[in-house]
């Protein structure tokens, strides 16, 4: 995603997953007193959130400690995060009825839900239902919408909870 950026070459243990979340996995063994593992992590441009602290960081280098099953990641402010609720499997033979979305704020966003049949070999081909979730900043005001799914909507729950949480909405 950052073709231009020398920094992105320079991190190799660290990618991408979609264009708003950067993972950097622990891969050096854990130091023997503190039991921690260390990663150097590149943020690019932007206003970033550790997924799981929701601390603000800047873009740049950071080093980060932490046990070896963790990974670092973060997401770009703007990113919108649909997540099944606790407890949820995730299958790829039904779709849930009920959605957790997580909302990044500090920038524009948006994010396309996708939900197919569970036997779709190709995105662009079978059955598949399309949701469109956005977010947009204005001075006094957060405008979020989740647009009505096109495509095939019979794979949809007939009703569906949808569990939003804005992080960093009043910062």
């Amino acid at each position: 995603h950052y073709p231009q950026s020398p920094e992105a070459y320079a991190c190799p243990q660290q990618y991408t997953f979609g264009p708003d979340m950067i993972a950097a996995p622990f891969t050096s063994p854990a130091d023997p007193e503190t039991r921690l593992s260390r990663q150097v992590v590149w943020l690019p441009e932007g206003k970033w959130y550790n997924l799981f602290s929701y601390e603000v960081l800047p873009p740049g280098w950071h080093a980060v400690h932490g046990e070896l099953p963790d990974i670092p990641a973060y997401i770009r402010a703007g990113g919108i995060l649909p997540l099944a609720n606790k407890g949820a499997l995730n299958q790829v033979d039904s779709v849930p009825e009920e959605l957790m979305v997580k909302v990044f704020v500090g920038a524009d966003g948006e994010f396309e839900l996708y939900e197919d049949d569970g036997t779709t070999q190709n995105y662009l081909d079978g059955d598949r239902a399309i949701t469109r979730i956005s977010q947009q900043l204005h001075p006094d005001k957060i405008l979020f919408q989740i647009e009505p799914a096109i495509g095939n909507t019979g794979l949809l729950p007939e009703t569906r909870i949808w569990n939003i949480s804005l992080i960093g909405a009043n910062q």
